[in-house]
This record gives structure tokens, sequence and C-alpha cells, in this order.
């Protein structure tokens, strides 16, 4: 599949909004791709935009896919015998390098991808993601009819054969191991950074710091947003969000882990021209460091 196609994919599925794969895929068929194409690309195509993104977060293993069928089988498949995903990937990687993709077109699939949201919440958690392993799980069984799958691979019992338990058996396990330890972890008493409280409604942004201050800044007023890092992570206030107004002063900042923070967070990350790679770069920073995410455009 050459480039024009896949970004032409890319700004039909980016454009789906919220709707279920099924309906993206007659989309995708409606607009001239083949069936089993078009349910490959839904299934594949943001996975495999997000994943430069990933590894730049340090994922550094990816453990294939999961699909499930009709019958509540799964069976567990090779990315690298999925076309439409190397070749998403392929110019993923190029994008990253030279940027081929529109931006908007892009940003919109990858950072609404759950792999993208599930490493989210585990920085915003503290939590190291360095040498982790992400797999896709599709749960939709329309995608397991139109899946690669290597035969040969299968009667070797690796990746490909249909099974009741195996490796997506133990992945489920971890899985669920994991869910439960995170749940621990989040029922621990709140961090320090708790006392802070950040209220958002449609005309300002309002934080009361620990001291019982507030400070507030008008959203027609705000003119820059930049995310001070510092190394005091995993268990300091690492990560602070600067609002400037209309005069270039600091009007208010808050920890990443305030309270009300992760709503206000989402508002301005909704900006135009919001710069989410200079985010995540910012997420993974454990210097002292300021990264200007927005600016307003005069």
């Amino acid at each position: 599949m050459n480039d024009d196609d896949l970004i032409r994919a890319a700004a039909i599925i980016a454009g789906c909004g919220d709707v279920g794969d099924e309906e993206q895929a007659e989309r995708l068929v409606a607009a001239g791709f083949e069936e089993s194409v078009a349910y490959r690309l839904v299934a594949f195509l943001p996975s495999a935009f997000a994943r430069p993104v990933l590894e730049e977060l340090g994922v550094t293993e990816f453990g294939g896919a999961s699909v499930v069928d009709e019958d509540g089988r799964w069976i567990s498949v090779w990315l690298e015998d999925q076309p439409e995903y190397c070749a998403a990937l392929a110019l993923a990687r190029e994008h990253r390098r030279v940027g081929i993709i529109p931006r908007e077109i892009y940003e919109a699939i990858v950072y609404g991808t759950s792999e993208i949201d599930a490493l989210s919440n585990a920085l915003n958690d503290g939590l190291k993601v360095d040498g982790s392993t992400l797999a896709i799980a599709l749960n939709s069984p329309s995608h397991a009819r139109h899946v690669v799958r290597d035969a040969s691979r299968s009667e070797s019992g690796e990746r490909g054969a249909w099974h009741e338990g195996g490796g997506w058996a133990a992945m489920r396990a971890r899985l669920q191991a994991l869910s439960g330890w995170l749940k621990k972890l989040r029922a621990s008493p709140p961090p320090p950074e708790a006392r802070w409280v950040v209220a958002l409604d449609a005309e300002s942004i309002r934080v009361t710091d620990d001291s019982g201050e507030t400070r507030a800044v008008a959203k027609a007023e705000l003119c820059g947003v930049a995310i001070e890092t510092n190394g005091s992570g995993p268990w300091g206030a690492d990560m602070w969000w600067q609002l400037f107004a209309a005069d270039g002063r600091l009007a208010c900042a808050f920890p990443q882990d305030a309270t009300g923070g992760q709503a206000a967070i989402d508002d301005l990350a909704r900006l135009p021209g919001f710069d989410q790679d200079e985010m995540i770069r910012a997420m993974r920073s454990a210097d002292d460091a300021v990264f200007q995410v927005w600016r307003r455009e005069h």
C-alpha cells in the first residue's frame, strides 16, 4: 500500500470520531478500499502510527495482537504479517523524521489510541515505562475474519493458532494482576500535590494552592502554556503546568497531580496548535527544564 492511500485512510479514520470499528471499515470500503484491507487498516493503522511515539516514551517490546472470534475464542497474530501495519509503521517512522502526514490527522489518530492513553496514565502515576511491553487486543469479532495468519506458524504452535489458553490467557492473567496492583497503588493516600485545587469553567482557570491562595487566568487572556519539570519524581511534584496571561506574566501554575488538574490539562490540550510532542518530551524529562507546549498566535 502506498503512502497516499495510507494518508487517505488515516484521514477517514481520524474523521470518524467515536464511531465503532465496523462503521469505520464501512466508510473505508465506501472510499474504495477492499473490505479485508479496510478492517486491517482500522485494526492496525492507529497502533502503527503510535508506535514511534511509544518507543520514544520507552516502550521496547511490542507483543503482537490478539483477536476474538464470534465464539469468544482468541487468535494471536504477528504484527509483521499484517501488510497494512508494516506499511503504516514505515510511514509513521518517516513522518517522525521529516513530517509528511498532515499534523491534525496524525495527532487525532495517535493521541486517541488506547496505547498512548495507557502510557500517559502510567507516567501520570509516576510509574517507569522504560523497557515495557505493549500488545494489541481487538475485541470485535469482525476483525478475526480479516487478519493475516501464517499457517506454518499455527502448525508449529506459534502465534496464529486458535486457542483458549496459551499466550493470551497468560497475558490476561498478567494484565489482571497489574490491574489489581494499580488499584492498590491508586488507593494509597493522595500525594501532597492533591492539596492544590484547579477549577475550570467556560471563562477561566482558577488555581488554589496548598496555602489557600487563589490565582486565575481568563481563557480569553491566556497567551501561553508551558510545562516545567524537575528531578524530584516519582515521589515529588516533578511536573508543573504554567499558564501565562496576555502581558506575558505567569498568571498561575499547578502540579500535575493537583485535584481537578487532569480536567484542566485535557482542556488545554484541545487548544488549537497545542504541541503534543513537546508534552510527551516533558513527560519523559527528569531534568530541570521548561517545555513550551502552546502559544497564542497573534
